[in-house]
Order: structure tokens, then sequence, then C-alpha cells
């Protein structure tokens, strides 16, 4: 089990508690990654069917709702009832460099994140010139 999920077992234990669930890790060994997958179950057992309805909630819970994107929708400018029509397709960036907190410990004044969001912006614009028409993107796709 990785070694998290133990603390917050002790933890609740020091302060006298005891936990009425508990998150379990898909995988066997601890994640290699800022990634981690798990479950969340009833510590007494339950059903299958149960099981799945808490981590439906939770994933319920902790996704937007229209409401929760009103701000943004605003700031960008998009129309609500064309963002019902349409949704919205985000992009998701996950930063896994291990260089990154290294580059600040060691007073390297190179920003990764700096760097990696002007190349999404050279992106973005080279982009826009073909956003016309059905033709997004030009014949031979930089990466």
């Amino acid at each position: 089990m990785a070694e998290p999920y133990l603390h917050s077992d002790a933890a609740a234990r020091a302060c006298g508690e005891t936990l009425s669930y508990r998150l379990l890790p898909i995988t066997a060994k601890p994640p290699d990654t800022n990634i981690v997958c798990f479950l969340v179950t009833e510590r007494a057992g339950g059903s299958l069917a149960r099981t799945n309805a808490i981590n439906r909630r939770i994933f319920e819970r902790s996704s937007y709702s229209s409401s929760a994107i009103a701000p943004l929708l605003e700031h960008a400018g998009i129309d609500p009832a064309e963002y019902r029509q349409h949704g919205l397709f985000v992009l998701r960036a996950t930063w896994m460099s291990p260089y990154h907190l290294l580059a600040a410990e060691t007073g390297h004044h190179q920003s990764l994140l700096a760097e990696f969001m002007e190349k999404l912006g050279e992106k973005a614009q080279s982009i826009r010139h073909y956003s016309s028409g059905s033709a997004l993107w030009p014949a031979a796709r930089q990466r």
C-alpha cells in the first residue's frame, strides 16, 4: 500500500478517530508519477454497487457544473447558450518534470513552466491562422 494512504489512517488514530472509509490504491506499488488512481471504500465493507455509488458521487462533486464554469465562460467571452450547445474542449497538462523543483532549489533561473507556456502560445498563434473553414491544421502538423 502506498505510504500516504497509511499516513491518513495513522493521523486519524493519533487524533482518537477511526475513519469510516479506506483509500485503496489501484496499483500494488507506490505510483512513480504524479497521477494516482485509487478507490474509496467503506471500512465496514459494502456492496460493489454502494462502492461504485460512493466513488461516482465523489467524482460528481469534484467535477465542474455549469454554474461553476460560468465565470470562465464570461472571462473567455463565451456565450453560455453556445457552451450548452457545443461544450468546451479543455486542454489539460500534467507537469511531471523533476527538473522544475531542482531548478528552483539550485537557483537555476530557467523557468520550465514559462518555456512550456511560451511554446503553447506559439502553437496557438500558428493554429489561429488555420482556424477558418474546416482546415484547422497546416498540412505538415508540428508537435
